[in-house]
């Protein structure tokens, strides 16, 4: 059968949204690109929007408001309301835009810096990390309030507490989504019909990723802990699908997922070679920067590229999950889908999966191991 599994951020109690399923499915079906969207440190991006000039008006008390004020307002509404109040007029367009920008960040690098951990449901009551401390567990353990009548159904291994008291995060990606649609539902009432500038409106409100992860400048994977970094053409089937922190096909989020797991159980529906369910990571605080910022946070303490050996693994989990050749028919498959630059599906992209490619099903079968 196989354990499930949940990724944690410990020190903010949340869960992924994507996970809960088995190591052997969710590794291998795109869903990790999103830990490089709560990994990666966002730069704060340009602004796109041409500059409208603020027009007085006797007719509107609200718009004669000091901009001081305006700009409050923004701040105390979400973002769908701001982007409402934005397409009212070019003034407020340009006030919206920093506000709503400001709210696709926050969701950005979320998890940069604090520790994450894979959990598997196998795990044994008392098997947490050796560094795992009693303040750790108390920050785990269910409060007075959220312990229920009968303390045999209160979970006691650390899968189901992590389970029981987490939160799940909120994804760049679904606020995009969320956006896209409100945009689509007011198309009928904007005064503007001119298709350009509507693009336009989408692109300030909907922003690519692109925006606020360059492309032109290298990224790297860090782990905080051991003081080891990973480079992005390291992890990369091939040096074309690097695209800022962003890699197609199998990128950092694969590496930090396949090496964060934590479970008594070796069961992770795959030839386990590497030990990966106790993972070398596990627990440890990450992040995803660009080498310039990386090289500023130096401050003279070595570290360690251990991009060879991320490499050489994932390399061995491929093969043992996929065959021989497993790197070149992922890839190929997935080209062959036009699945393209996508890293971030809300579900498992290719499901169940096989050593034969099956185009009129497009799936991939092949063994499953316990």
């Amino acid at each position: 059968m196989g354990q499930y599994w949940i990724i944690c951020c410990m020190d903010t109690r949340q869960t992924m949204p994507t996970f809960g399923g088995k190591m052997g499915e969710f590794l291998f079906d795109c869903s990790p690109g999103h830990m490089t969207d709560l990994l990666a440190v966002p730069v704060l991006p340009q602004r796109l929007s041409p500059r409208f000039k603020r027009v007085a008006t006797v007719h509107s008390p609200f718009s004669n408001l000091p901009a001081e004020l305006h700009d409050l307002i923004f701040q105390n509404l979400d973002i769908l309301d701001a982007v409402s109040l934005g397409l009212t007029n070019g003034y407020f367009f340009n006030l919206a835009e920093r506000h709503v920008h400001a709210a696709y960040m926050s969701l950005l690098g979320q998890w940069a810096g604090k520790r994450i951990i894979c959990i598997g449901d196998d795990i044994d009551d008392d098997d947490w990390p050796s560094w795992f401390s009693e303040e750790d567990k108390r920050h785990f353990l269910l409060k007075e309030s959220e312990r229920s009548k009968n303390p045999d159904d209160d979970p006691v291994t650390p899968y189901g507490i992590m389970d029981r008291n987490t939160t799940v995060v909120k994804l760049y990606s679904e606020l995009i989504q969320d956006v896209r649609l409100h945009l689509e539902g007011m198309q009928g009432c904007l005064i503007t019909k001119d298709g350009q500038l509507y693009n336009s409106m989408e692109k300030t409100f909907c922003p690519p990723l692109q925006m606020f992860y360059p492309e032109d400048q290298p990224w790297i994977l860090r782990n905080l802990a051991t003081r080891e970094f990973v480079r992005a053409e390291a992890v990369a089937l091939k040096k074309e699908h690097v695209h800022g922190p962003d890699i197609d096909f199998r990128g950092f989020g694969e590496v930090v997922v396949s090496r964060i797991p934590w479970s008594s159980s070796s069961s992770v529906q795959m030839i386990n070679t590497t030990n990966m369910h106790r993972g070398v990571w596990a627990g440890h605080r990450l992040d995803i920067v660009t080498v310039e910022k990386h090289e500023t946070d130096l401050n003279g303490e070595e570290w360690k590229d251990a991009s060879d050996e991320v490499k050489k693994e994932l390399h061995e989990i491929w093969s043992n999950r996929l065959g021989d050749d497993g790197e070149g028919k992922l890839e190929e498959t997935l080209t062959r889908w036009k699945v393209g630059t996508t890293r971030r599906v809300e579900g498992p992209l290719i499901l169940p999966y096989s050593v034969d490619l099956n185009l009129s099903t497009r799936m991939l079968v092949w063994p499953t191991y316990d």
